[in-house]
């Protein structure tokens, strides 16, 4: 009984370890005179297989009134890029919540590139920056938790 009892544990615990391996963290970021952003990609394991954290840090000194993104890979066409308007917090930092299963590691496993259009309000009057993100392409395995 006892053997049974370690062999189970033992084949649980092989279970768990090995479920989650091979999933990677890609960080990429993407810098401009007004703008600095970071891009996060962690695969995760079942239903939902990808997920995208983006923070975007306003770098200037002028009071802005609104920040509008357009994150664009190539598998997203023209009317599905990920978009957002949003009113600049005082921190100046806006976090997006996770994008989820929108194929951005099968963009970046492809080669792809990744930008964000921005554009923002000073003094009613808009400015556009594009970001372009980049990786040191050294790919992190990592268990997800």
């Amino acid at each position: 009984m006892k053997k049974l009892l370690m062999l189970m544990i033992l084949f649980v615990t092989l279970l768990s370890a090995c479920s989650n391996d091979g999933l990677e963290t890609i960080t990429f970021h993407g810098d401009s005179e007004n703008w600095s952003s970071e891009l996060v990609i962690k695969q995760v394991s079942g239903d939902i297989y990808e997920e995208v954290y983006v923070t975007l840090e306003y770098l200037g000194d002028e009071e802005v009134s609104l920040v509008q993104t357009r994150l664009e890979t190539p598998w997203l066409d023209f009317l599905d890029a990920l978009t957002s308007g949003d009113r600049l917090p005082e921190n100046n930092v806006i976090g997006y919540p996770p994008y989820q299963n929108h194929r951005f590691i099968h963009a970046y496993e492809d080669g792809y590139d990744f930008e964000m259009d921005i554009v923002w309000t000073v003094n009613n009057q808009s400015r556009k920056e594009v970001l372009v993100f980049t990786t040191d392409d050294a790919r992190t395995s990592e268990v997800a938790p």
